[in-house]
């Protein structure tokens, strides 16, 4: 995991250019705080490393100490620690945006220790392990995904909202599968895996 104290993060960009002020807001969620109502330092993460659907290496870079803040304190932390790792997972992909090479491993390994276990089976693996229950979830996942999208505001969809962070379980009426966060991971993992 790349320091906070590193020199490396004034290499690194986010949507406004530089990334070194990046680690005195992961610096801030040592104290895991809740990210309701547009709150610092959640709002500013959410603009600079997720900004309508583009990462960047800073992005990558933030992830495991978000997971790692995650991990310090799961029964305290909210839905965004789950939904934001896996958000720049997905606009990875989509994008197919190149993770930095000295920031792979720790972004990586960092992704898979996002599910947390039930009883020291990891939520995913159950569904993963058997072909036909992982196509009946990944059909429902999609379904769920789909009837949500539907009930977002247009300007949530089309990216056009530059004001705030995407975050629909805070802002609007989402369904049980966007506030989950073992859910929604678990939804990740099913619809990014083959």
């Amino acid at each position: 995991m790349l320091s906070l104290e590193s020199r490396r993060w004034s290499d690194l960009q986010h949507a406004y250019g530089q990334a070194s002020d990046i680690p005195a807001l992961l610096k801030q969620l040592a104290d895991v705080p809740d990210s309701s109502d547009n709150k610092e330092p959640w709002f500013t993460l959410w603009s600079s490393l997720a900004h309508q659907g583009d990462v960047y290496s800073a992005s990558f870079a933030a992830v495991p100490h978000i997971v790692a803040a995650l991990a310090s304190a799961p029964l305290k932390a909210d839905f965004t620690y789950f939904q934001f790792p896996a958000w720049v997972e997905i606009c990875r992909k989509k994008g197919g945006v190149p993770v930095p090479e000295d920031i792979a491993p720790s972004y990586f390994e960092a992704l898979s220790r996002l599910p947390l276990p039930v009883n020291g089976i990891p939520p995913f693996c159950l569904v993963l392990s058997r072909p036909s229950l992982h196509q009946k979830a990944k059909s429902w996942l999609l379904r769920q995904f789909r009837s949500y999208r539907r009930k977002l505001p247009r300007s949530s969809c089309n990216g056009s909202s530059r004001d705030k962070p995407p975050n629909p379980a805070v802002e609007w009426d989402a369904p049980p599968i966007a506030v989950a966060p073992l859910t929604f991971t678990l939804a990740f993992t099913i619809l990014t895996s083959p």
